[in-house]
Order: C-alpha cells, then sequence, then structure tokens
C-alpha cells in the first residue's frame, strides 16, 4: 500500500465522525488563536510599563561614567566628547540626546531659611528635556524651564509644600562642587511638578544644565547622557551599536534594565509565573485532544484487526492513525496561527485601551492604550507546544496498535 494511499485514506476516515473533527480542529484553532493574542497582549503591556516608567526621568538609556551608577557623585563625570554625538545622530530610529547633570544639595525658604530640605538636583537641557522624559508635562503650576534660564528652579510639589514656597519665591541651594569647595546661590522658582511618584515629587529639584556646568565647577562635563528612540523596541535593536560606542569612549551604556531594575524584576516575575499558566493550560488541552484521539483508536479496534488480517503491515497502520492526527492538528492550528495574528494585527492598530482609565493616565502624561507586540514567540509558543506535545503522547497510540492482532475468521462474523 503506497504512501498516496495512505493520505487518501486518512483523509477519508478524518470525516466519518465531522462532528467530532469538526469540533477538535475549532479547539486548536480557538486555543491557538487565543494563546498567540494573550502573549502578544502581555508583551505589549511590558512594553507600556518600561515605557511609562523610563520615560519619566531616565529616558530609554544612559551613556555615564563607569563608576557612577554605583557611586552617582560629582566627580564620576565624563568628557563631552562631539564625536560621540555625531555618532549616535547616525543611528537610524534615534529621536534625541540630552547631557544631565546630577548633585546633592540643600533647599533653604523662608525670611530667615528657616525652611530646609534635602533634594537631589538635576541639570538639564531645557531644550531637548521635554523629548526625553515627560516632566516638562508635569508641571502643574508655572513653566517649564527655559534655554536662556540662568538661576531657575523646577521642583516638585511636595517638595514645594515642604519648603512651603510659590511659584516666584526665592531659593537658596548649598551644596559642593566636583572639587570640593562651596556651591551656593539664590534661585527663583519658576515651576512645580507632580510626577505620581511621591519619592520624585520630594527630592527631585530641575535646573539649567548650562548654568549648573558653571555653579558645580563641570566645564564641558556631564553624567548622564540620556536617549530616546522612535520606539522602544527600536533602542533595543540598537543596544549592541551602543555598547561599542561606550566602550570606544570608555563610557558604560545602562540599557532598561539597569536604570529600573525594580520594573524589569516585576516583568520577569510576571512573565515566569505567567509562562507556567500556559503550559498548565496547554497540556490540559493536550489531555482532552489525547483522550478524543485515543478513544478514536480504541473504537476501531476491530476495524484495525480486520485491516491486519487483510495484509497491512502494523507499521502501515500506525502510519495511519499519525496521519489522521497530524491533519486535525495540522488543520487546528493553520487556522489559529492565522486568525491568532489576524486579531493581534488589529488590535496592534487599534489599541486596547482599559474604560475608565483615560483620565488617570493622562494626568500623569501617561498613554493609557496598549499595543500588542507580535513576536516569533508569541506566535510559535501555544501552536509549537501543542504539537511537540501531540506527537509524543500519540506513540501510546502506536503503541496500542501494534499490541492488536489480525482477526480470525471466528472474529469478522
Amino acid at each position: 500500500m503506497g504512501l498516496r494511499f495512505l493520505f487518501k485514506l486518512a483523509w477519508r476516515n478524518l470525516w466519518r465522525h465531522p462532528k467530532r473533527t469538526i469540533m477538535t480542529i475549532f479547539a486548536m484553532t480557538l486555543t491557538s488563536a487565543l494563546f498567540i493574542f494573550m502573549l502578544a497582549f502581555q508583551l505589549g503591556s511590558y512594553n507600556a510599563m518600561k515605557v511609562n516608567a523610563l520615560s519619566l526621568l531616565d529616558g530609554f538609556g544612559q551613556f555615564q561614567q563607569a563608576d557612577y551608577l554605583d557611586t552617582p557623585s560629582l566627580r564620576n563625570s565624563f568628557e563631552i566628547q562631539p564625536e560621540l554625538q555625531t555618532q549616535l545622530n547616525q543611528l537610524p530610529g534615534l529621536v534625541t540626546t540630552a547631557y544631565r547633570i546630577q548633585a546633592f544639595g540643600l533647599l533653604s525658604a523662608g525670611e530667615n531659611n528657616d525652611r530646609n530640605q534635602g533634594a537631589m538636583v538635576l541639570a538639564v537641557q531645557p531644550e531637548l528635556e521635554p523629548q526625553i522624559s515627560r516632566l516638562a508635562k508635569l508641571v502643574k503650576q508655572g513653566r517649564f524651564l527655559k534655554a536662556d534660564d540662568t538661576n531657575r528652579l523646577v521642583i516638585g510639589e511636595a517638595l514645594a509644600q515642604l519648603l512651603n514656597v510659590s511659584i516666584g519665591d526665592e531659593i537658596q541651594l548649598l551644596g559642593q562642587d566636583k572639587e570640593g569647595s562651596l556651591a551656593a546661590d539664590i534661585f527663583t522658582l519658576v515651576g512645580i511638578f507632580n510626577s505620581g511618584t511621591a519619592d520624585l515629587d520630594r527630592q527631585l529639584v530641575l535646573m539649567p544644565f548650562d548654568y549648573a556646568q558653571n555653579l558645580f565647577s563641570m566645564p564641558n562635563q556631564a553624567h548622564q547622557l540620556a536617549l530616546i528612540t522612535e520606539s522602544f523596541q527600536q533602542v533595543e535593536q540598537l543596544e549592541p551599536q551602543l555598547q561599542h560606542l561606550a566602550q570606544q569612549y570608555n563610557l558604560t551604556y545602562r540599557n532598561w534594565r539597569a536604570l529600573q531594575p525594580g520594573v524589569a524584576q516585576g516583568i520577569d516575575l510576571d512573565y515566569y509565573s505567567g509562562f507556567i499558566w500556559y503550559v498548565a493550560i496547554l497540556f490540559i488541552v493536550v489531555l482532552i485532544l489525547f483522550n478524543t484521539l485515543l478513544m478514536s483508536v480504541l473504537e476501531r479496534e476491530r476495524e484495525f484487526g480486520l485491516m491486519l488480517s487483510l495484509g497491512l503491515s502494523r507499521q502501515q497502520l500506525a502510519g495511519l492513525t499519525q496521519l489522521e492526527t497530524h491533519f486535525t492538528l495540522g488543520l487546528g492550528l493553520i487556522f489559529g496561527i492565522i486568525s491568532g495574528i489576524l486579531i493581534t494585527l488589529y488590535f496592534y492598530q487599534t489599541g486596547i485601551t482599559i474604560p475608565g482609565t483615560e483620565e488617570m493616565f493622562a494626568q500623569y502624561g501617561m498613554d493609557s492604550t496598549t499595543y500588542p507586540i507580535l513576536t516569533q514567540m508569541a506566535i510559535w509558543f501555544a501552536p509549537g507546544f501543542l504539537w511537540l506535545s501531540t506527537w509524543l503522547m500519540s506513540a501510546m497510540i502506536v503503541w496500542r496498535i501494534f499490541s492488536l492482532h489480525p482477526l480470525s475468521g471466528r472474529q469478522t462474523k
């Protein structure tokens, strides 16, 4: 009996019970499509978490001096090199880069400077910072810094309440410059922001970058070179090139995991716990499918015994059942993959927004819409698991067939 005949016979046997076959194919289609969409949505939600966390202040990535992340000291700075900026501008998808200086100081306000509060000072380039972080959009009172500002400050709402200051008030800053000398000046408060993060609103102070270079004795130096790309996927694709540039200029490139380790750990925990649930659900589906296939074999034992008595070998009979199994599974998975991809692509264009969250997210300058991300893993995880598991379990069906015996004349009556 040739292979072509086995294919025809397997296809014919598939439709001896059309309702059962259609239900099995539909179950595989629905399972594959849902898992493809669910995984794509989960990856999209992770992407939204990364973007929302990084775009608040850090940017998608940063160049720093090697020791700066562990010891954020004024001394751990690097020299601004125009050649690095030129090479960065040539990278595809890069929107902008911005230099920053970070320091710490004591803020004082009031007629006798009787209201004091320690703070972290972040000097930013006012013309570029709105493209890097959301802080410019989160100014609730006054305005953000301007390119021609000198001794001007923007502070968090909680810090303004602790100092009991409002727009136009004077604030004295006392700190140290890079050489250890006194760095002090009187600033005018021009803006108050509310980021929604308590620690940030209580500690962060923004000042112009050029003015900070003079105040902290850091000519042509910076602590951070933050960057942002058109999409988060682009900065991940560019990471090897960014790492190479960092080595070339004796710097360290910090990706999102180094900048936001808490977010990275949360995503990893959710990803692996979700993976366990996915495997458990898929295994239940495989058991249900295997039960259907096994019953289809058990109810045909007399038919198989007769076929053996007519000269069909056990190998051919096992091949016949395998073809039937993979015909059913293959049709379900093909339809499921196509359906899952189409559903995901549709929501990739329209996005998914949870009703009632728009105003809450907009208050902090965040996008409330999640866009699924279609990856190779999202497409092939569930179909591949179903195919491999069913193929392994079908070995039990083959073992059952090899234990059958041809029917005798009395048994066929």
